[in-house]
């Protein structure tokens, strides 16, 4: 069985850069979800979107507003989807 080595590092090592979970969300480039229990809305606690989740489509995260994510996706048979003036209509609304 191989052995694991601990190392203590600094926190300013260039080595290893400190995210918040939203920080890393954000810069990730693309995520997955379950459509069935958290379905896309058109903005949090918005109207659900006639949007069928597939596989092959990527959802791109864009912006966090509390505990919700926008995103942004193209599945080759709808343009992108659009801001509007809320900045959060066409976009994967997730949380509470």
């Amino acid at each position: 069985m191989k052995k694991l080595a601990w190392k203590i590092r600094k926190r300013n090592d260039p080595a290893f850069e400190f995210k918040t979970w939203g920080q890393y969300v954000l810069e990730c480039f693309a995520v997955n979800f379950d459509a069935r229990q958290n379905p896309i809305r058109t903005k949090p606690n918005g109207e659900i979107v006639d949007h069928d989740v597939t596989a092959d489509t990527n959802y791109h995260p864009d912006r966090i507003v509390g505990n919700w994510l926008r995103i942004r996706w193209h599945d080759g048979n709808d343009a992108q989807q659009s801001r509007d003036s809320d900045g959060l209509n066409g976009k994967k609304a997730t949380g509470s």
